[in-house]
């Protein structure tokens, strides 16, 4: 419209037409942005109710029969052995025993693992595999060691100003040499968790000192089944690929733990094959 008047202006040929089409044409716009703010605002109404359905409406459960069959194809798939380990407080270990914490078996022959910066790591555990069931996921003999550096990181490599590398090292003996003592082994100035456990005491913790253990504890081992379950972030994507395998409509909102009682034994169970101290067993993502 301001450009039919501003051209009647110039030329002094404004006529009544140029009012028109203006008009005209103004008109057509406002209309179509009308009709299209109008259709946006409908499917956003139309999205915010469905959503607030879906969020008010409860999850349909599958009857006990549909869960049991979910469950025993879901320890069929996720299934893996694993060795659990027992902690048995009231036995001291030797030097040659598999523990937790402790004086760590050493052949002094070998260099001690240490930090970048020279000092020595603590034994985390120690495992010897002789006292190991029989399995086919580890040697038949040797020790097999895990040490890890004591600073709030737990050992764990972090790239930080002040903190060094080589902050944990698992250490494999072929061949245990039963004539080497523990008076050998503290011969070489290292720090044990039986330091932190006497400063604990004590009320000193060496140097902000931080582990996972204080003292020493005797392990004892025994073969377990272990299987996928919701503290892993794929399960509830796995249990409904297998409805989907199997014919069985789910809800798509369904999750695990929604198909058990509070206390019920199945969940437990699945629950209790991953809980505590183990080696190997089913891989967990988080």
């Amino acid at each position: 419209m301001i450009v039919c008047c501003t051209y009647g202006a110039i030329t002094d040929k404004f006529q009544p037409i140029h009012v028109y089409l203006s008009l005209f044409f103004s008109f057509g716009v406002i209309l179509a942005a009308g009709i299209v703010m109008t259709y946006l605002g409908y499917k956003k109404n139309v999205k915010s109710k469905e959503s607030v359905d879906d969020y008010h409406t409860p999850v349909q459960m599958p009857d006990k029969k549909t869960v049991k069959i979910l469950l025993q194809e879901l320890q069929k798939r996720t299934c893996q052995d694993s060795i659990k380990i027992q902690i048995e407080e009231n036995r001291k270990p030797t030097l040659f025993e598999s523990k937790l914490g402790g004086v760590p078996y050493w052949d002094r022959k070998r260099k001690y693992p240490t930090t970048s910066g020279g000092s020595s790591l603590m034994l985390l555990a120690q495992i010897n595999l002789n006292e190991v069931p029989d399995n086919q996921m580890l040697p038949k003999t040797g020790m097999l060691q895990f040490f890890i550096w004591y600073d709030r990181n737990y050992g764990l490599s972090m790239q930080e100003s002040g903190y060094p590398n080589h902050t944990y090292q698992v250490v494999y003996h072929e061949k245990i040499d039963e004539s080497i003592t523990e008076a050998d082994v503290l011969s070489m100035g290292i720090k044990t968790t039986r330091d932190l456990e006497k400063e604990d005491i004590h009320g000193n913790q060496y140097n902000g000192a931080c582990f996972p253990v204080k003292g020493e504890y005797a392990v004892s081992f025994k073969m377990e089944k272990a299987y996928m379950n919701d503290c892993d972030i794929r399960c509830d994507g796995l249990l409904h690929k297998i409805a989907d395998e199997l014919g069985i409509a789910l809800d798509s909102r369904l999750k695990f733990y929604q198909m058990f009682d509070e206390y019920d034994k199945k969940y437990a169970d699945i629950h209790e094959s991953t809980y505590g101290h183990r080696i190997f067993g089913a891989q967990f993502i988080i």
